[in-house]
């Protein structure tokens, strides 16, 4: 991967495989997934050192994140190549590209809070379908409900069932 500068992404080569990390990326990812707009076809290139006062485009912090996909999840090597050969695809096919990696994730609770909590736009609705067991949103929530229990967590009471 060589050195390389990451200026808005809070991972890096060094700390991306340890522990929840992964997670943690896929959500970064996905969070400035869903910021992306129509208007937000080309990346942001940034020319250091002058460029810091213009907001980076989502599709360039994104650009930053996939990047370490690879080092994130090994097993979906292919999958990570797929993703950043692919990120001047629209929107909604760049969250479904992200399918195999939230299978892989599914199990954990702060993912599963972070997904139901976005359902509202049509592609994590539909990532939601895609990935999850059958039983819906109640089953999901149920599960995040009772893993933060076991943590000694309780969810405010928007999110209870």
């Amino acid at each position: 991967m060589g050195h390389r500068l990451y200026l808005y992404s809070p991972f890096s080569p060094h700390n991306i495989a340890k522990g929840r990390n992964p997670i943690l990326l896929l959500q970064f990812i996905l969070e400035d997934l869903l910021k992306l707009k129509n208007g937000h076809k080309k990346m942001h290139e940034v020319f250091l050192p002058y460029d810091f006062s213009i907001a980076p485009s989502p599709r360039y912090k994104v650009c930053e994140h996939a990047e370490l996909l690879t080092l994130a999840f090994p097993e979906l090597k292919a999958e990570s190549q797929q993703f950043m050969n692919s990120l001047h695809l629209s929107r909604r096919r760049l969250v479904l590209l992200l399918e195999p990696f939230v299978r892989t994730c599914i199990g954990d609770e702060n993912l599963l809070y972070f997904l139901l909590q976005r359902k509202k736009f049509p592609e994590i609705a539909e990532l939601l379908s895609l990935t999850s067991p059958s039983g819906g949103s109640k089953a999901l929530w149920k599960i995040v409900k009772d893993r933060y229990a076991e943590r000694k967590f309780t969810l405010c009471h928007q999110y209870a069932i």
